[in-house]
């Protein structure tokens, strides 16, 4: 499995070299490289054949980036700047925005499609998961968008943006497909929340439980970032790792059945919540704790990561931008590296109870996780929280309880709304909290 590892990180080195500094194939390199790695493979000795495996994964990276160049993003320049009609499948419920609204779409322009970001003025347009949205359009590329300074599209693989210019036409959808249920089923789950939970609660939950965070208020959102638990409501591993730890709760500890009902449960979570690459990184991992006793394999933590990685950048490899994808990649690796010998270290030779050891577990894996983290949190957004690991420790295990009734609580009041009402009420006590 090793091999995988070393494969993976010869790749993302690649993608990071391209996507930061080449921009364009330096094919004499290509070249050199590719006579060095089949050098390597004649060689008998493991050191070397590791080094080939991993200058494999260079080459295939920087060729992958240099056809995802060519295939996904130039045909698309000839579009940049222009007002087109287009037509577009939404893929998620509309989003708030400082001048109106945005959302997830298909869009299809002279026989291309690709995934897009519209923006619409309709404040209150009714939109659902699979409805035909058309009109008329500004569009800007992604790549016109990174040369401007921001890579936010790009590396969540949005490879146009539209401006809706006029009227959106908005035409409902007869069935929904069925790729885009998690969406649909996310937008249910929205509503009821919003309908059980009081006012000042029910942002914090939709954030919580789907990563939707447009009912947050600002000052709310710069208070979790200042006390760094703004984790808590950007769906991440830990939001994947609480799910499943819950389902196999429920299987008494049956590895084979969490494995057949926690998989699907989470890859529909995933895409509920937008599949951001945190999530998707934790359920990759997740998803080989798992099998790898049921294939008699032995898990492999690093291994494990990378695969996330690979699977990731196999997707987009501009990915590799992504901050959200930085730090969840960081911190992952600065828990595995550092949380059990810091445990371990910090572990009374008292028995400790359930809560003082959640309490000393989320300290170390806090401390663990800003290793990595904490250089890239400075880069990218010039400040960094001293209190995080404090309020971690106050509220970490307090989440996992959260998190897991509000799921519940949602669930029920899709059948019961009336039901729900009483665990809704008390679980906002702890979100005040």
């Amino acid at each position: 499995m090793r091999r995988l590892c070393l494969f993976s990180g010869g790749l993302a080195l690649a993608a990071a070299l391209y996507v930061y500094a080449v921009h364009a194939a330096p094919w004499p390199l290509l070249l050199g490289l590719a006579v060095l790695c089949g050098g390597l493979f004649l060689l008998r000795k493991a050191g070397t054949r590791r080094a080939a495996v991993c200058v494999l994964g260079l080459l295939t990276g920087f060729a992958w980036c240099r056809g995802y160049e060519a295939l996904f993003l130039r045909p698309l320049e000839r579009y940049a700047g222009q007002e087109l009609p287009f037509a577009a499948e939404a893929l998620a419920a509309p989003q708030q925005t400082t001048y109106g609204q945005s959302c997830e779409v298909r869009l299809k322009l002279g026989g291309q499609s690709c995934t897009a970001v519209l923006y619409f003025d309709e404040a209150d347009a009714d939109i659902r998961p699979g409805d035909t949205l058309s009109g008329l359009a500004r569009i800007t590329t992604a790549q016109e968008r990174l040369r401007r300074g921001s890579d936010y599209d790009i590396s969540r693989g949005l490879l146009l943006s539209a401006s809706c210019r006029g009227t959106l036409h908005i035409q409902a959808a007869e069935t929904v497909p069925l790729r885009l249920l998690p969406a649909h089923f996310a937008q249910r789950l929205r509503s009821a929340v919003t309908a059980v939970f009081p006012a000042d609660t029910a942002g914090f939950v939709r954030a919580l439980l789907l990563g939707d965070r447009s009912g947050l208020r600002y000052a709310a959102r710069n208070e979790l970032a200042i006390a760094g638990i703004y984790h808590a409501v950007a769906v991440s591993g830990m939001h994947v790792s609480i799910l499943l730890g819950m389902i196999l709760l429920l299987c008494g500890g049956n590895h084979p059945l969490a494995a057949a009902l926690g998989l699907p449960a989470a890859a529909c979570f995933i895409l509920m919540a937008g599949a951001p690459a945190s999530a998707v990184r934790a359920g990759v991992m997740q998803a080989i704790v798992l099998c790898a006793p049921l294939l008699r394999r032995d898990y492999d933590p690093p291994t494990a990561i990378f695969a996330a990685l690979l699977v990731l950048l196999a997707q987009n490899p501009w990915a590799v931008r992504d901050v959200g994808l930085q730090l969840s990649f960081a911190s992952t690796a600065g828990i595995v590296l550092f949380a059990g010998r810091l445990y371990r270290a910090l572990r009374p030779k008292t028995v400790l109870s359930s809560l003082l050891r959640a309490m000393l577990t989320a300290l170390c894996c806090t401390l663990s996780s800003m290793v990595f983290a904490l250089p890239i949190t400075a880069v990218q957004f010039g400040e960094i929280s001293l209190a995080a690991p404090v309020v971690n420790v106050l509220v970490l295990w307090l989440l996992s309880i959260v998190f897991c009734g509000a799921m519940l609580t949602a669930l029920l009041a899709l059948a019961l709304p009336a039901a729900a009402a009483i665990p809704a009420a008390v679980l906002s006590w702890p979100v005040r909290l």
